[in-house]
């Protein structure tokens, strides 16, 4: 008797042990014969790609002059942010697009300093060359939201993606055929803060540039 109940409550913990930890799973298979529930990969590098020309690049015609918005925002940068900025997050600062037309008038590893008047020795506007980080490009045209994005990382690589792009097909033009007294015309993004303060030069990130 006492044999009997020692295999049945052995019985009964193993099932349970089998039950908890099983040694195999059934996955339904699709008809590749792959797991049905496999994620999708991202492809972020294509996603910029086709993000930047079919849909940054059209929407920089709407930018404003650039000598406008410096002028607005020198005599109220937050009634200039407010018409044209765009702001991200808690922060005070505001992105900018902006188109202008300069003559080169520095030069240095980090950048070309335009002055956007004809006989201007100063430049009004820095275009940046160097190393391109943060968000800017992705965020300053207001055409991607975090909130699209189920996965935060795919938002983040879109940013690293849309960087490299800028670096290859724009800064590289603005390094390499840059010269003083060269005319250029650009399409970039800014940022400035909400409060007053001299803003010239105002570094920009170029996104689209033509050197005359």
């Amino acid at each position: 008797m006492k044999r009997i109940v020692f295999t049945v409550c052995f019985l009964l913990i193993a099932g349970g042990i089998f039950w908890r930890y099983p040694l195999f799973h059934i996955v339904r298979l699709d008809d590749d014969g792959h797991s049905a529930t496999r994620e999708l990969v991202f492809n972020a590098k294509d996603f910029a790609d086709s993000f930047w020309v079919e849909q940054l690049v059209p929407s920089l015609n709407q930018a404003p002059e650039a000598a406008l918005l410096l002028t607005q925002l020198s005599e109220n940068p937050h009634a200039a942010g407010e018409k044209f900025g765009r702001k991200v997050g808690m922060g005070r600062n505001r992105m900018f697009i902006l188109r202008g037309s300069g003559t080169v008038v520095r030069l240095d590893k980090h950048g070309v300093g335009l002055s956007l008047e004809p006989a201007g020795t100063e430049p009004d506007v820095v275009l940046f060359t160097g190393m391109l980080f943060g968000n800017m490009v992705r965020d300053a045209t207001g055409l991607l939201e975090a909130g699209e994005f189920s996965n935060s990382q795919h938002f983040n690589d879109i940013s690293t993606e849309l960087n490299r792009i800028v670096e290859e097909r724009v800064m590289r033009v603005v390094k390499e055929q840059a010269a003083i007294g060269r005319d250029v015309r650009f399409i970039g993004c800014a940022e400035a803060p909400g409060d007053a303060g001299n803003f010239r030069p105002l570094t920009v990130i170029p996104l689209e540039v033509h050197l005359e």
